[in-house]
């Protein structure tokens, strides 16, 4: 449930990141801009594709690509690299000192439990393990991926982005079995909608105004499989 709430966050406010170590939520100062104009960035400092279900990256991947707020990916994201993305600088003098002492005080919780497993911002090895493994890219899984992320930035060319300027939010709501719904209003007086199940597991589509031409996802009878998502346009 969480994680939906995670989604409902950025959907009102449309540059969102999470600090999973606190669970606090960061927004930058675009907030007050038009949501247009918002970076939509969902991103934890490490490649998701390392620690998450397959099927749930395509599905947030699916909800972020088509949501009205400017995607942005890291990175080998969009071949799903698992490539860790470790925070890394080349400071110098007391600016070096200050990064390190900071990011100890920000991290305390990390450095008590990890200590010196947690990289080093100025180290060398930092930045060179953040260096992109490009064979990475050819294999089966990856190019699955990276098709799939074309077909919805082809999408989104098509049927959202000429339809942005003016488009407002209108509502999103979660329900316990992770069933997630949100509409906006587009700048041609169109309705976006998104029906998702974020879980393992099926849900009963309760849904009763998902309506519009299909631009992704499957037609729906009583149930929603899981990790699917759907979004109509009308």
């Amino acid at each position: 449930m969480a994680s939906i709430i995670h989604w409902l966050n950025i959907f009102a406010s449309p540059f969102f990141t999470n600090n999973k170590e606190n669970n606090k939520p960061h927004k930058s100062a675009t907030t007050g801009l038009p949501k247009k104009t918002n970076p939509f960035l969902i991103s934890s400092g490490i490649f998701t594709s390392s620690v998450a279900d397959p099927k749930a990256i395509e599905a947030a991947l699916a909800v972020m690509l088509l949501a009205p707020a400017i995607p942005m990916l890291f990175m080998g994201e969009e071949w799903g690299s698992k490539t860790p993305f470790p925070f890394f600088c080349d400071f110098k003098g007391d600016l070096a000192d200050a990064v390190r002492k900071g990011r100890r005080s920000e991290y305390a919780w990390a450095y008590d439990k990890y200590g010196d497993e947690i990289p080093d911002a100025l180290a060398p090895a930092t930045f060179q393990s953040a260096a992109l493994d490009w064979n990475e890219r050819d294999e089966p899984v990856a190019q699955r991926q990276l098709r799939r992320l074309q077909e919805l930035l082809a999408i989104r060319r098509r049927e959202i982005v000429p339809r942005l300027a003016g488009a407002t939010f209108g509502a999103a709501k979660a329900a316990a079995d992770g069933l997630l719904t949100a509409h906006w209003r587009m700048g041609d007086d169109a309705t976006l909608r998104l029906l998702a199940n974020l879980s393992d597991r099926e849900a009963a589509n309760t849904s009763d105004v998902f309506k519009g031409t299909l631009i992704w996802g499957s037609e729906l009878g009583e149930r929603v499989p899981p990790w699917s998502v759907h979004w109509r346009i009308g």
